[in-house]
């Protein structure tokens, strides 16, 4: 019996079957792997601008079997590896047996001493007997095979690779060429401004496609096709019922994640049967993730009560009537009360009627006192009041401007006049150095005007053209 269980182990690595690693146990399991070969699609007679939806079917498609982890196999698939291991370990054994028979004929024709034929003939005859009853054995041996092997890609694909379609006959060689049990092809097609896409599934056990299904699509509805094609195909993959989940949530509002993917509410349903790792997270909420087993036509009812983070609560005021916005949205009017989860961090703005603003950020889980202002208002203008106050800086000086150029003339007027009198009348008393000053007191002040107008007119000129497109400028 020992033996036995040596020859069966051996049939393992016989390419009809999985090369999976059975766990050592007294009993020995047969295949606790379901191997599945994808093929690439054939995309040939798509239009250029369309074969790129080949490679991007294949990928989803194998996406969504990592997803799928076990398959339950049918009576008449177990049965099919059960005589096929029987089998495989029958001829095994048979030709052990036959080649012992012939090593015992040709025992005789060695010329070996009659002691030593004798002794080397009790041998084989010893052999002989035991692989005897070890075929017979073979016929009554008890064989179990893995009733829900782990579904795994054959090793060309888990290379990123994707061997070609199988020519119609060839598929049982390509299974046995990539160590698999079972072979998908996808195919796509146009048809009259649409595209057919048909997939199917062959199976060494029952040596033929068990499973077929097309869909018509436009290019547009690609994305929905795809997940029409692949849900169906996936549970004949899996040859599992499907499990029914309810998950009753506190609060109500909250977001579920299966796996990994979000849903807003669960109730009734469908998952694949496996583990499935559950998420609920609601604002203000501690997530919880529990891991739960979904079993095949059953259902699961999942009751989560979701502990709330401690909350901090603040009043935002102002030292007059303001808008409070938490971010872009608007909270209301000061004085507001606001409430801040303690693992979350607020980011407050205050806008007062006349446009100015003041902003602060605030961490839920930090101390904070009943009533806490934000910081003052800063010292804002609007832009149309800072252009106002422009313009009125550039007509000043150019009112300061015009006023010292007349006084500026008047002195040197007087100045020459004063010049041209002591020329004519050198007996007259003049304050000659007076008036000089105020002449040349009165163009300096004259050119810090011009120099104010300039100043005033380029600050008011670029302020007022700022935003405007150079081509209206």
């Amino acid at each position: 019996m020992y033996y036995l269980l040596i020859v069966c182990a051996l049939t393992v690595t016989v390419p009809v079957f999985s090369q999976g690693n059975a766990e050592e146990t007294e009993e020995t399991i047969l295949n606790p792997e379901w191997v599945l070969c994808v093929t690439a699609c054939e995309y040939s007679s798509l239009p250029l601008a369309q074969q790129y939806l080949g490679s991007l079917y294949i990928r989803s498609i194998v996406y969504n079997l990592g997803k799928v982890q076990h398959r339950a196999r049918s009576s008449a698939e177990r049965e099919y590896y059960t005589v096929a291991a029987r089998n495989s370990a029958r001829t095994v054994a048979a030709r052990e047996l036959a080649a012992k028979r012939l090593e015992r004929d040709q025992l005789f024709f060695r010329g070996n001493s009659q002691q030593a034929y004798k002794k080397a003939l009790k041998t084989l005859d010893k052999t002989i007997e035991t692989l005897e009853q070890t075929v017979l054995n073979i016929e009554t041996a008890p064989l179990t095979v893995e009733p829900r092997p782990q579904i795994r890609l054959a090793t060309v694909n888990e290379q990123q690779h994707y061997p070609p379609p199988p020519r119609p006959g060839f598929e049982g060689s390509v299974c046995v060429a990539n160590g698999a049990d079972a072979l998908l092809s996808l195919s796509l097609s146009p048809f009259h401004g649409r595209i057919v896409a048909t997939i199917k599934l062959w199976t060494i056990a029952s040596a033929a496609y068990t499973y077929e299904d097309s869909i018509l699509f436009s290019l547009e509805d690609s994305t929905e096709a795809l997940e029409e094609l692949i849900t169906p195909f996936i549970a004949a993959v899996s040859a599992e019922a499907p499990a029914t989940l309810n998950v009753h949530t506190t609060p109500a509002d909250t977001l579920v994640s299966v796996n990994g993917v979000l849903v807003r509410d669960i109730k009734n349903e469908k998952f694949m049967p496996g583990t499935a790792e559950i998420s609920v997270s609601a604002d203000g909420y501690e997530t919880n993730t529990t891991v739960v087993e979904l079993k095949s036509e059953e259902l699961t009812e999942l009751f989560v009560d979701l502990r709330p983070f401690g909350n901090r609560s603040l009043i935002v005021d102002a030292q007059q009537p303001s808008r409070v916005y938490r971010g872009s949205e608007y909270l209301g009017d000061t004085p507001l009360h606001v409430t801040i989860p303690a693992d979350q961090t607020e980011y407050l703005r205050l806008e007062s009627m006349d446009g100015r603003t003041a902003s602060a950020i605030i961490e839920g889980g930090a101390p904070l006192s009943n009533a806490t202002a934000l910081k003052p208002f800063l010292n804002y203008t609007s832009p149309q009041a800072e252009l106002e106050k422009k313009r009125r800086q550039f007509y000043n000086a150019f009112g300061r401007f015009w006023l010292t150029l007349p006084i500026a003339i008047l002195a040197t007027g007087i100045n020459s006049s004063e010049t041209v009198a002591g020329n004519l009348f050198p007996n007259i008393q003049l304050n000659r150095p007076l008036t000089m000053s105020i002449t040349v007191g009165s163009w300096v002040l004259f050119g810090l005007t011009t120099a104010e107008v300039i100043y005033r007119a380029s600050r008011y000129i670029g302020f007022a053209s700022e935003g405007v497109p150079s081509t209206i400028r």
